[in-house]
């Protein structure tokens, strides 16, 4: 794993230092399994997993600056935050302590957390592109110059989705695509992440005439980086925790395989014995 390279938020060579996917700060998941996500959707219970990371999932990808700088130290508290907050009232939702009604509010700086949001996603990359230039393209760029710049609004043809994820799983698959195969013209692309108790959908360039109904986590995208909004968080009527990479009967998925994963908890195996 390189140590020396080029970030692949702000572009600088130098010392590339491990971000923790999630943050460490809003995931309890410490030792866990690593596969692919077309790995896991397929794999064979007896056969071990691609990778074990102790201490939780990490990529080597970032400089200090962007990484501990920014990410951990300007934008990760407002996610973490948001996501214990939410947490808290899953839990006690689910096990009936307190009636919640079906929809209740959260005040949070939104821009914060969208930014936290991007930059564990740019984070991710494979081993075999770690360190080397910067991969361009429309999402990619727009999400580096919004994170580096507090004062810039989200762009236009950015939307931002989030719900409630209620599972111990970890998901993220970038550049992935969902398409209606009723309807051709129905691609949405863009990069994902999930982890307990909520999952994030950054779209590009959204067809006009495709509707996800989701809440997007950016409704005033010029309002300033400490502004606080009031978000709605659905505790009924949430997507299956499998969507969106399990699209349904209608539904079909586009992904890099090495752009995807799935990270979930150790689970202790059983030696076999000789008979």
């Amino acid at each position: 794993m390189a140590t020396v390279g080029v970030c692949n938020i702000c572009g600088q060579h130098g010392a590339l230092t491990a971000d923790h996917v999630p943050p460490k700060g809003a995931s309890g998941l410490s030792a866990a399994e690593l596969e692919t996500l077309v790995r896991f959707v397929a794999v064979d219970p007896q056969r071990p997993p691609s990778k074990f990371h102790q201490n939780g999932v990490k990529f080597r990808t970032l400089c200090g600056d962007c990484n501990n700088g920014r990410l951990g130290g300007q934008y990760d508290p407002s996610l973490i935050e948001i996501s214990k907050d939410v947490s808290r009232i899953v839990r006690m939702n689910t096990s009936g302590v307190i009636a919640f009604p079906p929809e209740i509010k959260i005040r949070t700086r939104v821009h914060r957390v969208a930014r936290a949001v991007v930059g564990h996603l740019l984070a991710v990359l494979p081993k075999a592109h770690r360190g080397k230039d910067l991969v361009h393209g429309h999402l990619a760029d727009a999400m580096r110059e919004y994170f580096l710049d507090t004062s810039k609004p989200l762009p236009p043809q950015m939307s931002i989705y989030y719900w409630i994820y209620p599972s111990e799983l970890h998901v993220v698959a970038r550049g992935f695509g969902m398409i209606d195969i009723r309807s051709p013209q129905s691609c949405i692309v863009g990069d994902m992440i999930k982890f307990f108790p909520l999952g994030y959908w950054v779209t590009w360039d959204q067809p006009s005439s495709v509707q996800i109904r989701l809440p997007e986590l950016i409704s005033r995208r010029s309002w300033g980086i400490d502004d606080e909004e009031e978000i709605s968080i659905r505790l009924h009527d949430v997507p299956p925790p499998g969507w969106p990479e399990r699209p349904g009967d209608w539904g079909m998925n586009l992904f890099h395989e090495e752009m995807t994963f799935v990270a979930y908890p150790r689970k202790r195996r059983r030696k076999r014995t000789g008979s």
